[in-house]
């Protein structure tokens, strides 16, 4: 209880100004560049394709000639009940074998820049999973070789047309040779092929425009030559953006900027970016007058990094302005203005208005989420000493005792922590789905308030384009190679915008950054985990053998030949393993919040560390995932850094990773009209939360991935249900559809003694409440992401299994 009484007085300040009275108004808000017809740039450029070449089948006796360079591989063409086009079978479907695919590998090399964009006229008669693989003489070496899942669907009279968009893709360049396509990817090759066609695409917007989400905003999405990508408004040399503002304009204005390769790709000139200003007068109109530029000089290495321009607007205080964001290579438009837009070449990000000095700043907010990491992980809640930051970090704020995932699976937990929504009502049931467009984020509703919101994730599961969570970021940084086994490249990225921040005024800040270290396969990069043996030697713990007589390692997959505990029969080598992952992850949280410290945005913000899920160590008999919703995989660490605040506590009240948004939304001056009527988060204020004295009896639900089992604790009752026959086990551990589970948390935390069977009565008015909360919040769209072969490879060696088994 140290410290209550500074807690209790903070508390009183915050609702003060956040609760009762007036809202904290944050002095800065974002811009919406135009063209200088008024029009959006992004939809200017839509559409702006040209047509290279075009293949058209004209039957089954003529196909191979038609489609000529393409070649046929285990192809068979027959006729067409209607006469159009040509039907296409395999001439071998050995599935057993791995001869599958009926297909075409086009005969001669091609230059990537002949054309971005490819188009199949079909029927299908399985599915549209188009697929498309190739081999580049200049593909970067951090980058695999090439594969593309289809990207667009549309459908008319019957037949379907398949998008395949190259744009911007990494190892998209240079001469291409094995062009290999796969109409049909997945079942039986059975379709009608009718046309395929080459085309150049020269703008192919990024992830997650605001105009999708209903979000003020003509944005293009989440842009940008590099993994730092920004919400950003193309232009080009000849086609400025402007802004116009009234008298009561703030004093600061920023944007970033940089530039794709069509823009910088020749090295003989420099890339300027400048942003001038005028005050319309009544009659004539003002010059334009300068009053931001940078240049990237002819020797910059490319692709551009991005830069931060920012212009003082207090001399013209009270004055309606323009301002003008112009850029080129070479030498300046003499009359700008009087292009075009072709190629969106040109980025201008985040452009946004600011006080430089507010009398009332809300407080930067961080979010932090661990990957698979157990409550009982750290040493503030019991576990090992090997965690002395993260142990601190909870002496100094807040510390729950008692928190719970909202789900058992990574995407959905996260999902449900940026809207504070349960999973049936957002639909996002598991790593292969993505967050339907109604579904609002606390990102959204952040930067509708005016701050800047910046994310960075270790696993492609969380990104933009697959997982549907980039709406509502001004920056995101897409996963680095290697990141989710090592931390530190994610945390590369986010220094580089620590650094910028520490640069000068700017707007509040909101930070996700997200750590995959402690899921499997376990261990941390070899040095530290010799330096952390090391420093067990000098403590006098020996590093636990691999094997064990009897085994004590239960039925896993992760034991086979390939996987990272081959040979292990120990379940405390693994287990160490695991602590070793767990004090990496340390280190790294540490090295984080020493950056936002230089930065000097750690003291004044409101920071929130906490895991997806736990991990269960055979608890269940699960071994070393996240299958089923028993406490091990349930339980996760909640700390809560107050800003300005040192003393800390322990609050035994109840909460979930679900009453995250909530929590920052109020403390970031979130209004109920920055969620929306329909958006409103479920979850409560973890601050209030921490001070009520009956919240340790409180009932917080959460679900299984794709709603296999729903459970909650609700007193000292951890109960769940099988809605679904439960399979994730395998088949000799199948459990039925509804098999009750019902444990007493308190005695029993290791959940060895099942009391549904001897008290049904309790067991069925919990499986009555299940009913009435599962009606209460059921009702969420589920969207499929599309993903290539290679993103459900790396899917599978994840241990996310697919095709109704997805448990983790």
């Amino acid at each position: 209880m140290r410290g209550r009484g500074k807690l209790d007085l903070l508390l009183v300040l915050f609702l003060g100004a956040c609760g009762q009275g007036d809202p904290v108004v944050v002095r800065s808000v974002h811009l919406d560049p135009k063209l200088i017809d008024g029009g959006s740039p992004g939809e200017a450029l839509d559409g702006a394709e040209q047509l290279v070449r075009t293949f058209r089948v004209e039957g089954a006796e003529a196909a191979a000639s038609d489609l000529v360079p393409w070649q046929p591989r285990n192809a068979i063409f027959h006729p067409t009940k209607s006469g159009v086009g040509s039907g296409v079978r395999a001439a071998d479907y050995r599935p057993e074998a791995g001869v599958v695919h009926a297909a075409f590998e086009f005969g001669e090399p091609v230059r990537a820049d002949q054309f971005n964009r490819i188009e199949l006229d079909l029927i299908s008669f399985r599915n549209g999973n188009a697929t498309l693989t190739w081999e580049s003489d200049e593909r970067p070496v951090d980058v695999p070789l090439g594969s593309l899942r289809v990207d667009a669907v549309t459908r008319a009279g019957g037949a379907e047309t398949l998008v395949l968009s190259l744009v911007g893709h990494p190892a998209w360049r240079g001469t291409i040779r094995k062009l290999r396509l796969f109409p049909c990817w997945k079942g039986p090759q059975s379709y009608e092929l009718r046309s395929i066609r080459f085309l150049q695409d020269n703008f192919d917007g990024g992830a997650d425009p605001s105009s999708e989400f209903a979000s003020p905003g003509g944005d293009s999405g989440l842009m940008g030559p590099t993994r730092d990508k920004r919400r950003a408004w193309p232009s080009d040399a000849d086609v400025p953006l402007v802004l116009q503002f009234d008298e009561q304009h703030l004093a600061s204005f920023q944007v970033e900027v940089s530039a794709t390769e069509v823009a910088a790709g020749a090295q003989d000139q420099p890339t300027v970016f400048v942003v001038e200003i005028r005050a319309p007068g009544q009659g004539r109109a003002q010059p334009w007058e300068e009053v931001a530029r940078t240049v990237f000089p002819q020797d910059t290495p490319r692709p551009l990094p991005w830069r931060t321009l920012r212009a003082d607007l207090a001399p013209w205080l009270g004055q309606k302005l323009e301002l003008r964001l112009r850029g080129w290579r070479g030498a300046a438009p003499t009359t700008p203005g009087s292009g075009q837009l072709s190629h969106g070449s040109l980025l201008w990000a985040n452009p946004m208005l600011f006080d430089p000095n507010p009398d009332q700043r809300p407080p930067d907010l961080i979010l932090v989420t661990l990957d698979t990491l157990r409550a009982d992980a750290l040493g503030c809640y019991g576990g090992p000493p090997d965690t002395p930051f993260l142990d601190q970090m909870a002496a100094e704020g807040i510390r729950f005792e008692d928190a719970l995932s909202a789900c058992n699976s990574t995407l959905p937990s996260h999902t449900s922590i940026l809207t504070g929504q349960a999973v049936p009502t957002h639909g996002v049931l598991d790593n292969r789905s993505t967050l339907s467009p109604g579904v609002r984020t606390l990102a959204q509703a952040l930067r509708q308030a005016g701050y800047t919101t910046a994310a960075a994730v270790s696993v492609e599961h969380l990104q933009p384009a697959w997982s549907g969570l980039g709406r509502g970021f001004d920056r995101f940084l897409e996963v680095a190679p290697g990141a989710t086994v090592d931390g530190a490249l994610t945390l590369e990225g986010v220094e580089r915008w620590l650094a910028e921040w520490g640069d000068g005024p700017r707007p509040p800040v909101f930070l996700w950054v997200h750590l995959f270290d402690p899921h499997t396969p376990y261990g941390p990069p070899p040095k530290f985990r010799s330096e952390y043996e090391a420093r067990l030697a000098e403590a006098g713990q020996a590093v636990p053998p691999r094997s064990a007589d009897p085994p004590s390692v239960g039925i896993t997959t992760l034991t086979r030949e390939g996987e990272f505990l081959h040979g292990v029969s120990n379940g405390a080598f693994a287990r160490h393993l695991y602590r070793a992952s767990v004090a990496y992850t340390d280190h790294l949280v540490e090295r984080l919040v020493g950056g936002l410290r230089q930065a000097g945005i750690w003291e004044g913000a409101l920071a929130v560390v906490t895991a997806d899920h736990g991990e269960s160590f055979g608890e269940q008999d699960v071994w070393y995932n996240h299958q089923r919703i028993h406490p091990a995989v349930m339980s996760i660490p909640l700390i809560v850094h107050l800003p300005g605040q040192s003393a800390g506590r322990v609050s035994a009240a109840r909460a979930s990773n679900a009453d995250i948004a909530r929590t920052l939304g109020l403390w970031g001056g979130v209004r109920a009209e920055d969620w929306g009527l329909q958006h409103q988060p479920a979850g409560v204020d973890l601050v209030q939360l921490a001070q009520d004295a009956d919240a340790a009896q409180r009932r917080v639900w959460f679900v299984h991935s794709n709603q296999a089992q729903v459970g909650c604790r609700d007193g000292d009752v951890h109960y769940f249900h099988n809605l679904t026959d439960y399979l994730q086990l395998g088949p000799d551990r199948a459990q039925p559809a509804g098999m009750e589970f019902l444990y007493l948390h308190g005695p029993d935390p290791g959940s060895a003694n099942n009391l549904a069977g001897v008290r049904p009565e309790l067991a069925a008015q919990y499986q009555t409440a299940m009913r009435s909360w599962l009606q209460d919040v059921v009702g969420g769209t589920h969207l499929r992401a599309e993903l290539s072969p290679e993103q459900e490879d790396q899917m599978r060696a994840m241990g996310y299994m697919g095709d109704g088994e997805d448990s983790e």
